[in-house]
């Protein structure tokens, strides 16, 4: 059920790509790529990274990079 979820979000996401392009509206575009990253680096550790091993100690996500810039 959370697969289906996460896929379903990903199409929502790619929906809204084309939605932000046709619009120009290129902050939302920007808004998307980080939350399709954040999705995709998600569903990437599920399949690569072993159970013991915390995958976000050892990378950190843009909102993060973000986060402590401010």
């Amino acid at each position: 059920d959370d697969m289906r979820q996460r896929l379903q979000l990903a199409v929502e996401h790619h929906d809204g790509f084309i939605d932000a392009i046709k619009a120009h509206d290129e902050p939302a575009v920007v808004d998307l790529v980080f939350k399709h990253w954040e999705l995709s680096r998600e569903n990437m550790e599920m399949f690569i990274a072993p159970q013991a091993l915390k995958a976000d100690a050892l990378v950190e996500t843009p909102t993060q990079s973000m986060e402590s810039s401010s």
